[in-house]
């Protein structure tokens, strides 16, 4: 009977003085703080005085140590003196967090992705509990991240939008041999085009400003009073010598 009781006693101790932690584990973006939640039960009455340990356990480097003194009956974060000491190299990173034996660990890197291990020690206390910390990665940038394919939409579909009718496809005409005429939006459409052409060609020579006219010449003014006579021409005529006369210029000679 002895026996059973110390036994029992032993297991009650055991089971009062624990760690619990997560089993999932925890996962971070690169550079965001994490919060690595543990829950510490202690017996009662809690002891005087322990200590807990933060450990990352692929290096065995101390993350943070925490030293707890002259508890009392109330909660231990409440009535224990604590004392914080990060490990070397998680100095501003590593800390307690707001929540019982938590580790509150900032600027996560991928070296700091693993598992960790919180201890508690202590006069006839020891309890451990082990939880993974990973990182999670952008589906965007991770070059392992497999996304499915996408099939790519044929060339004639119309994306349905609301309130709106889907366009009406063009009517074609075809001949008696089965080729394909042009469809009549397409003729409208080379029409307007001549004609906005037309339109500009016209619209340039009306509005580009034409050459000045020559001056013609002024006339001269007319004289006053009454038009002078015209002039009298006169018009000399040789007249035939006679013949009496040529015998008295030949007698003279």
């Amino acid at each position: 009977m002895s026996r059973i009781l110390l036994i029992w006693g032993f297991v009650g101790s055991c089971w009062a003085q624990r760690l619990e932690v997560p089993g999932a584990g925890v996962a971070v973006r690169p550079g965001d703080t994490t919060l690595l939640p543990a829950t510490l039960h202690l017996p009662a009455p809690p002891p005087a005085s322990f200590q807990l340990r933060w450990r990352f356990l692929p290096t065995g480097r101390l993350v943070l140590l925490v030293v707890a003194q002259g508890c009392g009956p109330a909660p231990w974060r409440l009535s224990c003196r604590l004392g914080l000491e990060p490990g070397r190299g998680y100095e501003g990173r590593a800390g307690l967090g707001p929540r019982d034996a938590s580790l509150e660990l900032r600027g996560a890197c991928p070296e700091d992705a693993g598992p960790y291990r919180v201890s508690l020690l202590g006069l006839e206390l020891h309890a451990a509990a082990e939880l993974n910390l990973s990182l999670a990665t952008d589906p965007a940038t991770d070059p392992a991240t497999v996304l499915p394919p996408i099939t790519p939409a044929p060339p004639d579909a119309v994306e349905p939008q609301d309130n709106l009718e889907p366009p009406l496809a063009p009517a074609q005409a075809r001949l008696e041999g089965g080729k394909a005429v042009g469809s009549n939006a397409v003729r409208l459409g080379l029409a307007g085009l001549v004609l906005c052409l037309l339109a500009v060609i016209v619209g340039k020579h009306i509005l580009s400003p034409s050459p000045p006219a020559a001056a013609e010449p002024e006339p001269y003014p007319a004289p006053a009073g009454p038009s002078p006579a015209p002039p009298t021409i006169y018009v000399l005529r040789e007249l035939p010598k006679p013949a009496a006369s040529e015998e008295f210029y030949s007698l003279l000679h």
